[in-house]
């Protein structure tokens, strides 16, 4: 929800939340932080913003339904595909 020309941060946290991940960026997460890195948020907003994302994560971490990462087998295979430049 745009409010005063501004993006509700919270509303496009919740549809990201609940829709799928995006690359490039969705337009309004990409607009706030460019008018964030050109100062026209506050460093309070920006800090709140973190605050309500770690929240949401935090939530989702405990909430979620998809299974346990298969870590071990992450990480051998990570190393499996780094070894060669390592021993270089």
């Amino acid at each position: 929800m745009v409010l005063g020309g501004q993006v509700d941060r919270r509303d496009v946290a919740r549809r990201e939340r609940t829709g799928p991940v995006t690359l490039p960026m969705p337009d309004e997460w990409r607009d706030w932080l460019r008018q964030l890195r050109r100062g026209e948020h506050t460093k309070e907003e920006a800090l709140a913003a973190v605050e309500d994302l770690e929240a949401q994560l935090a939530t989702l971490l405990h909430t979620s339904h998809l299974p346990e990462p298969a870590r071990a087998a992450a990480d051998a295979w990570l190393v499996e595909v780094y070894r060669p430049t390592w021993e270089s």
